[in-house]
């Protein structure tokens, strides 16, 4: 992979990650209320708290923190998952009608939501163990790959409804962050860099504050690679004179996605100088998910 490429690349992540449409807000009142909710609740509510901490005795602090702050923490992270959850419906059903393409979310009921939830969440904590033992190697070396690493995180964190609405295997949206590695670091970039100024529970409350408008803009944003992947893959097939008929991708958000990886799978691209065409950074996850997997049908098998 060239360096222009790469660099093209993370700039377009980080161009991405600013460019809000504002015709999400303007077009959906259910946008507008649940914003509204998320930063009512996370930026005025919890964060506002975090911040009157000061004024507290260090003998006061440990109660406030356990009987208002932690439950505050609770209930934010609650109800921005529901809320969130809301804004993205509505924002993907805008994109569609924009594109004129006929798609509908199918209803997902409470208990769908909680699990599935509870399961990327299982993904994350593990991407974050790998984090954490990152950040023990010597010198600056730690600190410099826990932000490089937090910033995949927290692209994963806004991409994974889209990728939850798509109904995208996890191996395969995996496949999708690691070969688009460098658009995704950019995409990621501002956001780590602003947490990363703000420690403890005010990381987190700004977090929140952000994190339904990262969702909306993750709703239109896709990597660059999918249009020149799909034009090296047309003139393969002229060249090898394939009379088989190429479909007319769709710009549906799913095959943003699965196009992806789908034309990497079939183009081996070779790597140039040192930069990957592909970064492992969820091996850990992965490993643990396939491992789980198995266990599991072990498990079935022996039911």
């Amino acid at each position: 992979m060239s360096l222009d490429f790469t660099f093209n690349s993370f700039l377009c992540g980080v161009l991405d990650s600013v460019r809000i449409n504002p015709r999400y807000i303007t077009e959906s009142p259910i946008i507008r209320l649940r914003c509204a909710q998320c930063l009512g609740v996370n930026g005025l509510l919890f964060l506002g708290s975090t911040l009157l901490q000061g004024y507290f005795s260090s003998l006061l602090l440990p109660l406030y923190y356990l009987f208002w702050i932690f439950p505050l923490y609770v209930l934010s992270m609650v109800l921005s998952l529901f809320w969130i959850q809301d804004i993205f419906d509505e924002a993907y059903e805008i994109s569609n009608r924009k594109r004129e393409v006929k798609v509908k979310l199918a209803k997902i009921s409470f208990f769908d939501t909680v699990a599935n939830m509870i399961f990327r969440k299982g993904i994350i904590i593990i991407y974050m163990i790998q984090v954490m033992i990152v950040s023990y190697l010597p010198l600056y070396i730690g600190d410099v790959c826990s932000v490089i690493l937090f910033c995949w995180l927290y692209s994963y964190n806004c991409f994974e409804y889209k990728i939850f609405a798509l109904r995208l295997n996890t191996m395969e949206s995996i496949q999708v962050f690691e070969t688009n590695w460098a658009y995704y670091f950019g995409f990621g970039f501002i956001f780590t860099i602003l947490l990363y100024m703000y420690p403890g529970l005010v990381n987190s409350g700004i977090f929140a504050l952000f994190f339904p408008f990262l969702v909306l803009v993750s709703v239109e944003a896709s990597p660059p690679s999918n249009q020149k992947l799909l034009e090296i893959l047309k003139a393969k097939m002229e060249k090898s004179k394939i009379k088989k008929s190429l479909k007319v991708f769709s710009s549906t958000v799913k095959q943003e996605f699965s196009d992806t990886y789908l034309i990497r799978k079939m183009i081996k691209q070779k790597e140039t100088g040192l930069i990957p065409s592909r970064i492992q950074m969820f091996w850990l996850p992965r490993k643990v998910y396939s491992f789980l997997i198995v266990k599991m049908q072990k498990f079935t098998t022996i039911e």
